[in-house]
């Protein structure tokens, strides 16, 4: 028969579960997260995901497995300050370690209790570096460098974690002791720590409660702030107990109890912690010099509370070890199956998207629109024709006017035969030839001008073209247009210019073979050796003149001025005429082959447009099949996820009533 104080102290325990029962139920849960990791590697390989998306879920599922394989256990303990937290981890260690709760800031810097074969310690910064204090090879070397690294605000304040091995028995097992800042210590760099270090580090978190101030308002305060999301973690261990009458154990136990109650976590685990007096025991002192005040019997029954205190810790520890695992592989199916959902939307959305664009877009009857374009740059070209045509009369009207008004200024200037002789010798040539040359080059500018026209209305089709051929070539992410190439295939289908414009020769005056000519006879003589200076007009001079002169002044010289006059004009007016109409067909010709061009461009464009435009319809079937086939496997794989999801669901409430 157990006394009162006894009795309330195990009713203080009753929703505690076996350690054995635990251990049965984490072997399923295990197994289940086995099964469905592998679950989740299948679908993230299976789905296109993004680059980001993708390497965010593999670095969420990286850390899962990485916890599943670290077979530690991370216990924090927290609590404020001189409530017995070094007291309790060197009880739970074995080792009488950290130094007792003498300042407040005895612990300023995350530190983590480990097994080791030998002593060890490992300091890290924030920047990263690490370092290796010697001579830690006893406990009592180890404990005055923790003190030095963890109790100065000014050196833990610049180091991120402190690791300290040690060859303990009950730390064999995996167990590793995450040692936090005081909480109710005002500095606020203490308090983050001990947030990142419960919500990031640790499997569960042992809360520190003296008996002597049971539940305090600053420790509430805390709790409520900053482990609120955690509660499901926490155990609450009650120290200093062996301190406090055996029948007033069991109602601080209920009381403390009802007080974390009151934070809305139901069911709240108080245990006690008999730490000074096991650590005394570990040490190797007598129950009579371990607890003076005690008899034997409470000292042997403390110590067995104690252990099975130690036992359901380290039980719970795996629970919330496997219930962390599980909660964040569910997170991560949660993510998995919000990123399907909205990449099947994306999906279908930019497929319907782009083809709403192609239908929009395309031209729907390309041989109109060829047609069209045709009919425009054409009427385009052909008002340009009539412009230069235009202009080139008037030059050589102009010019016409400027050449018979030198002619007769050669002619009618002579003094003499002899002086008119000499002047048609060299001067009609000069001029003829100037005229020539002159004429050829206004016939070369036109032809530029209207090739430059012609270059213009291929360079304007070609614009709005490429606008056209760009804005299906970049639909979708298949067949996304390569600038380099696309300028090269536009390039092939450019407009080629008629060859060599500066080449064109036009004989102004064409070669009189009329048989007045040849009826001149021998004193055609000097007038071949004119024409054949002359072409034509310079022919048809030379032969009048010679024939005038070898009758040996037949006629008056005012009248052979006369008669000179009145035939090189006709002559040269003929010529013109000639001329007028050589360039006109000239212009004509080559207006003709600059249109035959212009169409071939268009037609050459309009094939590469019609080929797109199959290829694009083309994929857009394709897009579709491919779509139908990522919903289905998409579907699956959703209905898949939405199991293994309530699986874990399921599991993680298991595991949170253990």
């Amino acid at each position: 028969m157990l006394p009162n104080s006894s009795k309330a102290l195990a009713q203080a325990l009753v929703n505690l579960p076996a350690a054995s029962q635990i251990s049965d139920k984490l072997e399923c849960a295990s197994a289940a997260v086995t099964q469905r990791i592998a679950f989740v590697e299948r679908v993230m390989e299976a789905h296109p995901w993004a680059s980001e998306q993708k390497g965010r879920l593999a670095a969420s599922l990286t850390t899962i497995e990485r916890r599943k394989q670290d077979q530690s256990l991370y216990l924090a303990i927290v609590g404020e300050f001189n409530a017995g937290k070094s007291t309790l981890i060197n009880a739970l260690m074995g080792v009488e370690l950290l130094a007792s709760d003498i300042l407040p800031a005895t612990t300023c810097a995350v530190t983590m209790l480990q097994h080791r074969d030998r002593f060890t310690l490992e300091a890290k910064r924030n920047d990263g570096v690490k370092f290796h204090p010697k001579a830690c090879d006893d406990v009592d070397r180890l404990r005055a460098w923790l003190q030095r690294l963890t109790a100065d605000e000014q050196i833990s304040s610049r180091l991120e974690s402190v690791k300290v091995g040690l060859p303990s028995a009950a730390l064999a097992d995996g167990l590793v002791i995450v040692d936090t800042p005081g909480t109710n210590v005002d500095n606020e760099r203490h308090v983050s720590v001990t947030r990142w270090a419960v919500r990031e580090v640790c499997d569960a978190v042992v809360v520190v409660i003296p008996a002597d101030i049971p539940a305090s308002q600053s420790l509430l305060d805390f709790v409520d702030s900053h482990l609120k999301e955690v509660l499901h973690r926490c155990l609450f261990v009650v120290t200093k107990l062996d301190g406090i009458r055996e029948e007033e154990q069991g109602w601080l136990l209920r009381t403390v109890a009802g007080r974390i109650s009151a934070l809305g976590f139901k069911h709240p685990k108080v245990l006690p912690g008999y730490s000074l007096l096991a650590l005394n025991a570990a040490n190797g002192l007598s129950w009579n010099e371990a607890a003076p005040h005690l008899n034997e019997r409470l000292c042997e029954r403390y110590l067995s509370q104690f252990e099975e205190t130690k036992n359901l810790i380290y039980a719970l520890l795996r629970r919330q070890r496997s219930l962390i695992i599980v909660e964040k592989l569910n997170s991560l199916m949660t993510d998995l199956l919000d990123g399907l959902q909205f990449d099947l939307g994306e999906m279908e959305k930019s497929y319907l998207d782009r083809h709403r664009v192609l239908e929009e877009k395309q031209i729907v009857d390309l041989a109109v629109y060829t047609r069209d374009q045709k009919a425009k740059h054409k009427s385009l070209l052909r008002g340009s024709l009539r412009k230069v045509k235009r202009e080139l009369e008037l030059k050589i009207t102009r010019a016409e006017k400027e050449l018979l008004e030198k002619l007769r200024r050669c002619i009618f200037t002579a003094s003499s035969t002899g002086d008119l002789t000499q002047a048609l010798e060299s001067e009609p040539d000069r001029l003829l030839r100037t005229a020539q040359k002159r004429a050829r080059k206004q016939l070369a500018e036109a032809l530029r001008r209207l090739s430059a026209e012609a270059s213009a209305q291929a360079e304007g089709f070609e614009k709005e073209f490429q606008g056209l051929y760009t804005s299906l070539a970049t639909l979708g992410g298949r067949l996304k247009v390569n600038e380099k190439r696309t300028k090269a295939t536009i390039s092939g289908l450019r407009f080629e210019a008629v060859e060599d414009l500066n080449r064109v020769s036009l004989e102004l005056i064409a070669q009189d073979q009329s048989s007045d000519m040849k009826a001149l006879g021998a004193g055609a003589g000097i007038g071949a050796i004119i024409g054949s200076l002359l072409p034509g007009v310079g022919t048809l001079i030379g032969g009048l003149i010679g024939s005038y002169i070898g009758t040996r002044f037949m006629t008056s010289l005012e009248d052979l001025k006369s008669q000179c006059w009145e035939q090189m004009r006709s002559s040269v007016k003929k010529s013109l005429s000639e001329a007028r109409h050589q360039l006109r067909q000239s212009l004509s010709q080559n207006h003709k082959h600059l249109e035959e061009n212009l169409e071939r461009i268009i037609d050459l464009y309009s094939t590469r447009y019609s080929d797109l435009v199959l290829k694009m319809i083309d994929r857009d079937r394709q897009e579709s099949k491919n779509l139908k086939r990522q919903r289905e496997a998409a579907q699956r794989q959703l209905a898949e996820l939405a199991q293994h999801r309530n699986d874990l669901d399921h599991l993680r409430m298991q595991l949170k009533q253990m």
